[in-house]
């Protein structure tokens, strides 16, 4: 923040020169260097020793949160050439309480006794429909029908730490769990008037944030506090622009704007690199680094995962924009003309499965040991009742109510053109009332992969799919471009009296 000069947001209505927006737009401009030297340091703290204990936490987890930096700027010629940088580094290290449900070791060793619902064996009765099956005595399930698989994933996961009913499990685990972050971003900016009509500025931008949120079970994951993505992440972020402006006369301007910027974004999973569902007996869960770690496992009626990690890791995503940007500003009589143009290309690359996830997924519900009634005359068929204890032996007895796993085939990768003209005049009709109208241009050309094969359509009529590039396919897929994207801009402001001003506007956006 202190090296932040002015923040201007335009909301709903912009100017004509601006788009690709339904919400609002942000500038920000940054200090610049002066003839005189000028700077700042400072630091912010805050700590768990001031902080109060949640009501449903045994204590107070650790907070240690840092903010320092500082910002310096001056000239390097007198009225010529002057200079802007600062630096920031933000340290947060913090212990992110949670509080789980997880089996106890009575339901870990196959005696369900304490679930309020009778337990059915799968085994048992009509394989389709779970008609006729006959109950485990007692609800008591024989260690030798648990599944060994299910063995080991228990063996991952720790004993419970806070007291809990038995016919009733909730938050009978607590824990702590690190967690940290690291931004370090700096920004510097030059300044040179040329001359009295030529003024050139530069700006390079850069941040590196590192993030570690440790799982709750070690390498074996499991549930995270307050959604979080358990394992480590990287965010490079550069941005980079070059300002020219010159003055051909007091009533006529043209400024020339390149700007690029870029960020390189990754996360994996705690046991990224490890072929951990393997070795809990799951074959060809790990089939190259990027599938590599623990399956997920889920039950109902406890936390989940009680192992594994979220579907949406790893994930592998860059971005880049280049943006050549040519306004020029006329001032005529009680006019103020402005028009001008913008290109932009954009590159988005991303890798990442969200559905079931890299290594898999394997749900237990509880229709898997319940007992299924079929419907008799007009009598509607009927399913036992049921509970979490029928989840937990369906987990038991690896009887999944449904499992599934994500493959990538292709690294998706998006390119495209994009480009805009614009044109506004804001009217001083008089000294009481301001008109702007304007109208923008905008042109969206049909993006491409940057590898054949890396977009497809699917047609539903014939059930195939269309792929980008393939089979003389072309690369966009046969998308067609609209070239009737003009956006009207409209606006006035009128001064009633010195204490109040009417203004309204219409205005059309685009969103790409």
């Amino acid at each position: 923040i202190e090296a932040i000069q002015t923040v201007d947001i335009a909301t709903s209505n912009f100017d004509p020169e601006m788009g690709r927006a339904s919400g609002a737009v942000t500038n920000v401009i940054l200090k610049s260097g002066g003839n005189v030297f000028h700077g700042a340091a400072y630091e912010f703290l805050q700590n768990n020793d001031m902080n109060a204990r949640s009501f449903f936490n045994p204590k107070v987890p650790p907070l240690h949160y840092n903010y320092v930096g500082g910002n310096i700027g001056g000239p390097i010629k007198k009225n010529k050439l002057f200079f802007f940088g600062d630096y920031l580094r933000s340290m947060d290290v913090e212990g992110t309480s949670t509080n789980e449900t997880i089996p106890s070791a009575a339901f870990r060793a196959g005696d369900l006794s304490a679930a309020p619902t009778a337990i059915y064996d799968p085994a048992t009765g009509n394989n389709l429909t779970g008609a006729g099956r006959t109950p485990f005595a007692g609800n008591q399930i024989p260690l030798s029908r648990i599944n060994p698989v299910s063995l080991n994933a228990l063996k991952l996961v720790p004993a419970t730490n806070e007291s809990f009913n038995q016919a009733s499990p909730s938050n009978n685990y607590y824990a702590a769990l690190p967690f940290t972050k690291t931004t370090d971003s700096m920004d510097t900016k030059m300044d040179f008037n040329i001359s009295d009509k030529d003024r050139l500025s530069g700006r390079f931008s850069f941040a590196r944030t590192t993030i570690s949120q440790a799982p709750i079970f070690g390498n074996a994951g499991g549930g995270a506090a307050n959604g979080a993505f358990e394992g480590t992440g990287l965010q490079k972020t550069y941005s980079g622009g070059l300002n020219y402006d010159h003055v051909f006369s007091p009533t006529l301007l043209t400024e020339l704007r390149i700007g690029v910027a870029h960020y390189y974004n990754v996360a994996n999973p705690s046991d990224y690199g490890q072929n951990d569902a393997t070795t809990l007996g799951i074959p060809g869960a790990n089939i190259n680094p990027f599938t590599s770690g623990q399956a997920a496992i889920n039950i109902g009626g406890f936390t989940s995962p009680l192992i594994g990690y979220s579907a949406s890791m790893p994930w592998v995503r860059a971005e880049a924009n280049v943006d050549i940007v040519n306004t020029w500003t006329k001032m005529y009589k009680n006019h103020t003309f402005k028009f001008g143009v913008d290109l932009r290309r954009l590159r988005d690359d991303l890798l990442q499965d969200e559905t079931y996830g890299p290594r898999g997924v394997f749900t237990f519900g509880t229709n898997q040991t319940a007992l299924y009634t079929p419907a008799a005359g007009s009598s509607p068929a009927t399913t036992s009742p049921t509970g979490f204890g029928n989840d937990m032996a369906s987990f038991l007895l690896d009887s999944p109510s449904s499992s599934g796993r994500d493959i990538n085939t292709y690294y998706p990768a998006w390119r495209e053109w994009q480009f805009f003209a614009f044109a506004g005049d804001k009217w001083q009709v008089s000294h009481k009332l301001t008109v702007d109208l304007g109208v923008r241009w905008e042109y969206y050309k049909p993006p491409t992969p940057q590898f054949k094969g890396g977009f497809s359509n699917y047609i539903p009529s014939n059930n195939t799919l269309v792929i980008a590039g393939v089979g003389g396919n072309p690369d966009d897929l046969g998308l067609q471009a609209r070239y009737r994207n003009f956006a009207p801009r409209t606006g006035f402001a009128y001064r009633l009296s010195e204490k109040t001003v009417i203004r309204g506007g219409f205005g059309i956006s685009f969103p790409p």
